[in-house]
């Protein structure tokens, strides 16, 4: 299984979001921070918005924040909003598969136990259990 980088983007801008907490981040600061395109970033931070994770700030120091506190927000919550497809492999689509297998085939099945499993880890985690005391990702950052 293979995230897409909106998603790694998109994990990537909630850690810092919730460093900054209560305030707002900058899309153009984060953006510099993690050396990637702020225009991919800013689609990111509206799809999250969207989502009700970060709310956009208006203003002198706008940008985005966290919409509720970083305990609240489960990482598989957030990987379902930012990952378009989650499925593994065509045949799991079985509306639109074109294998001949589709009904018979056990392989669809085990592959959805097997996302199952890895969303209920992320699932098990927070946004908070990702960054409190974790001091080594924010020096990383504060090196850039």
């Amino acid at each position: 299984m293979r995230l897409t980088t909106h998603t790694d983007y998109g994990l990537r801008l909630l850690m810092l979001s919730a460093d900054a907490s209560p305030e707002a981040v900058s899309i153009s600061a984060v953006a510099s921070q993690l050396n990637v395109s702020r225009n991919h970033l800013m689609k990111v931070a509206q799809n999250l918005a969207k989502a009700g994770l970060l709310e956009p700030v208006r203003g002198r120091s706008g940008g985005f924040r966290l919409a509720k506190p970083a305990h609240d927000i489960r990482v598989g919550d957030a990987v379902r909003t930012l990952e378009c497809e989650t499925a593994l492999v065509e045949c799991m689509r079985e509306a639109v598969s074109g294998c001949p297998l589709v009904g018979g085939c056990r392989l669809p099945s085990l592959f959805r136990r097997a996302t199952a499993a890895f969303f209920h880890i992320l699932d098990g985690s927070t946004l908070d259990d990702l960054m409190r005391g974790n001091s080594q990702i924010l020096k990383l950052v504060e090196a850039r």
